[in-house]
């Protein structure tokens, strides 16, 4: 025997609905009943599979219910769930689907949203871009939506999703465009850097000089804002932005020369 909806621990408002489901049967015999309890407190029962009740204007708290099947001999089975009513509507959730990585020539990706709410319906869906370089978003009122135009950088977006009560809920994700890498000889760099005015590795030096002839080096963080730019790069970037000291994590760089264009991650450290 199980109950198969709501699910254990499921959340839901004051004064809803609650449809519960039970599966019930009798390798010996057959089910007379399956009956459904608030507590201690006998809410109804059902006398056909599948065994359902809908409980109406649910009170606010921490409720247990209880599913109860009784065959043909007397024999009963139980099974229990907890379900979580608030006195307060709940904020939908939104899913902006994984961050996602391409690299030029393609300039196109669909970003995958998703919504649910725990007492209620998603009537609207919004998608906004937050940085990087200017796109082109069609449909942003759908759950999934093309973006193009992309050149290379890392951009971030948001989808906004809203519940019938009209309370809002948001999330964000990156797209991280990389340029077309051309064909040459391969650079080392150094993954990371530990910029606290100690006077030990407080620059992101790269030894490999040939490497910065003709650069031109830009630094984003992981929201796409350009934190520096150096043309040309003189391993001089000491991990501020503005005369102050850069967060610590991680970093996104794209440096080119007359050879090839290099894109990567850099880690501060401090």
């Amino acid at each position: 025997m199980s109950i198969t909806s709501p699910a254990n621990n499921a959340l839901f408002s004051a004064g809803q609905t609650v449809a519960i489901t039970a599966n019930a049967s009798d390798s010996d015999g057959h089910v007379v009943k399956v009956e459904f309890f608030f507590g201690s407190t006998k809410l109804g029962e059902d006398l056909t599979s599948p065994y359902r009740y809908e409980w109406n204007n649910v009170p606010s708290g921490t409720h247990t219910i209880t599913a109860q099947a009784i065959d043909n001999e007397g024999g009963m089975a139980i099974v229990q769930i907890r379900i979580i009513v608030s006195s307060r509507n709940l904020n939908p959730i939104a899913d902006a689907g994984k961050n996602l990585r391409i690299s030029l020539p393609a300039d196109t990706v669909i970003l995958h949203g998703a919504g649910d709410d725990p007492d209620g319906i998603i009537v609207d869906y919004q998608w906004a871009q937050l940085a990087g370089p200017r796109a082109m978003i069609t449909e942003i009122s759908e759950k999934d939506v093309k973006v193009s135009g992309l050149i290379a950088g890392i951009y971030l977006f948001e989808l906004t999703v809203t519940d019938n009560d009209g309370l809002k809920g948001k999330d964000k994700m990156t797209v991280v465009v990389s340029p077309s890498l051309k064909r040459g000889v391969a650079y080392n760099y150094p993954k990371y850097f530990t910029p606290n005015d100690d006077g030990i590795n407080d620059f992101w030096v790269w030894e490999d000089e040939e490497a910065l002839v003709d650069s031109k080096l830009t630094i984003y963080n992981r929201f796409g804002k350009q934190v520096f730019e150096g043309e040309p790069y003189q391993n001089n970037w000491d991990g501020k932005y503005n005369g102050k000291p850069l967060e610590e994590g991680p970093y996104y760089f794209v440096l080119s020369n007359s050879e090839k264009t290099v894109n990567g991650a850099i880690r501060i450290i401090r």
